[in-house]
């Protein structure tokens, strides 16, 4: 009899995943046991039909697939060999909420062109830092160590290698089949990838990225780089415009994995875009409490909070690849460069970052979040307050100055 109740009492913790409670998230939670035969995660279901996966590490190298076991039948995952792991491409967006994310992350968290992830080798853009011939794609590294790459009027094959065979301020024109110099910002453009890597095509005029604030027309959602708010609504007349990005109107956390999360979008004086309230469902993240949260948006602090570094990082002109514009070391040498790949990490899967266990943030797809990318974007907004406060300090102490000479005349 006692026998019959302990099988049946370890029956339900094997529960199959058709049985799961769908209005909960699964808890994600650190296990006590070592690794067994490269397992990483395994996932069982407590009497009340909560989901719990454990993780373990993997060893250096070898990372867990934890979402393969996410929403679906499979109980157990082993570590792999790390993959490189996608981030973000600056150049192109699906629409004027969602961002592509076709770039590949590699170890150095720098950005790789598709075509250049399809070889082992000679996988260096054209600018960026090489120590022989066969580092670069060019196949020619210069006596100072850097990629060489085309240059003007130099032949070039955009059907197969689209601009990477120029060099850093060249892309390759279709028509004339050569290399040609990109263009300063306030000069006449027909595309973006026209113009130098700090500028953004709208309206056949070169800006500055982050340069127009809310209200200002542009061409269409894709262009919204260009607007210091990141955030681009197109109104009923068909026009789009830069605009102050939703923002939550309610906690982060949902209560039930059903709710709705709620945000406003303010509309501006101009009148040429009005203040709305959208919705979004509450999303399972990879939380230790089993929580759904509501997505980030543009308007969020989160992500507001990082505006202006966001927008001094362009004003340096990091002078990278056009195929990769942030990505290259100069780029990952100036102020800004962590929070602009954080913040739009955060934007795009804020959800998921949510209530992370110590082990998932060593094991699991954001670990690079946690482990390189978090602290240094902390780092450079503390710089960047203490920078503020240290030019108010100082502000205020020619001021007192001032007042003490006056009073003294």
């Amino acid at each position: 009899m006692i026998q019959q109740i302990l099988v049946s009492s370890l029956a339900l913790l094997f529960i199959p995943i058709s049985a799961a409670n769908s209005k909960k998230c699964p808890q994600y939670v650190c296990s006590d046991n070592e690794v067994s035969n490269d397992v990483c995660a395994y996932k069982l279901r407590t009497l009340d039909f909560d989901e719990k996966i454990y993780i373990t590490s993997c060893k250096p190298g070898f990372s867990c697939p934890i979402e393969d076991i996410k929403n679906s039948d499979v109980t157990q995952v082993k570590c792999k060999p790390t993959d490189k792991k996608l981030l973000l491409d600056y150049n192109h967006y699906e629409n004027e909420y969602h961002l592509i994310s076709s770039r590949m992350l590699n170890s150095e968290l720098s950005f790789e062109h598709p075509l250049l992830s399809q070889s082992n080798s000679k996988t260096y853009l054209p600018g960026e830092a090489c120590t022989q011939n066969s580092d670069c794609f060019s196949n020619t590294c210069t006596t100072s160590g850097v990629c060489n790459g085309k240059k003007q009027d130099e032949v070039c094959d955009y059907a197969t290698n689209e601009d990477i065979e120029c060099d850093v301020g060249y892309y390759c024109n279709k028509d004339k089949k050569s290399c040609q110099k990109q263009v300063e910002v306030g000069e006449a453009c027909s595309d973006t990838i026209k113009c130098v890597n700090w500028g953004v095509c709208n309206k056949g005029t070169c800006y500055q990225r982050r340069s127009l604030n809310a209200s200002a027309e542009i061409e269409g959602p894709k262009y919204r780089d260009v607007c210091y708010n990141f955030y681009a609504v197109t109104e009923e007349d068909g026009k789009t415009y830069c605009s102050p990005g939703p923002y939550l109107n309610n906690s982060h956390v949902c209560k039930n994995i059903d709710d709705k999360c709620y945000y406003f979008r303010l509309g501006n004086e101009e009148g040429t875009s009005h203040t709305v309230t959208e919705s979004a469902d509450c999303q399972c993240g990879y939380g230790q409490k089993g929580n759904a949260y509501c997505p980030f948006k543009e308007g969020d602090e989160q992500f507001t909070k990082t505006l202006d570094l966001a927008y001094n990082f362009w004003i340096r002109k990091p002078k990278c690849h056009i195929s990769n514009p942030p990505g290259c070391q100069e780029a990952k040498n100036t102020k800004g460069y962590y929070t602009i790949v954080g913040s739009r990490l955060e934007l795009l899967y804020g959800h998921e970052l949510m209530d992370n266990s110590e082990c998932f943030k060593q094991v699991g797809k954001h670990n690079r979040y946690w482990n390189e990318v978090r602290t240094k974007m902390a780092d450079e907004i503390q710089k960047e307050r203490d920078d503020d406060a240290a030019v108010l300090n100082l502000g205020l102490s020619i001021l007192s100055l001032v007042g003490i000479i006056v009073m003294n005349v």
